[in-house]
């Protein structure tokens, strides 16, 4: 991929995916390595490939793939699914592991998992984004 492959490519991103923020992060994130390839020992089209590539890794996962919070976080307020792990007493005492529901707000995990507080020790491990809601309209015949 070229120059002229990747500025096109950003001008599509930019005009008509402009309302997705996944698609806007990836565009900032290949102009900000385009921007700083004079740090890198490589041309302006080796840079494009290196943050083309970098910005797909990052962003571009199939649906239903876990993203790892270290990784990065959804979108404020989204709500995603998410695997994560808390103490749990009784019989187990131990960190158990499961999923829920829950959402990033001001890009910091709500206390608020599966609509419940009060999780002991709880991290959130991974998410990922919801499926679309169901549509009688296109599965009814």
């Amino acid at each position: 991929m070229r120059l002229g492959d990747l500025d096109h490519l950003l001008i599509k991103l930019d005009a008509e995916l402009f309302d997705d923020a996944r698609y806007i992060d990836i565009a900032d994130r290949i102009r900000e390595i385009i921007n700083n390839a004079q740090t890198f020992d490589v041309t302006k089209n080796q840079a494009y490939d290196q943050g083309f590539i970098t910005a797909m890794k990052l962003y571009s996962r199939p649906q239903g793939e876990w993203i790892p919070c270290s990784e990065r976080l959804p979108d404020d307020m989204k709500k995603v699914l998410v695997w994560y792990e808390y103490y749990r007493y009784g019989d187990f005492n131990c960190m158990y592991q499961t999923y829920g529901f829950c959402y990033v707000c001001d890009g910091k995990w709500s206390p608020f998992i599966n609509g419940e507080t009060g999780w002991t020790d709880a991290r959130i491990i991974a998410w990922q984004p919801l499926p679309e809601p169901y549509d009688s309209e296109v599965h009814d015949d």
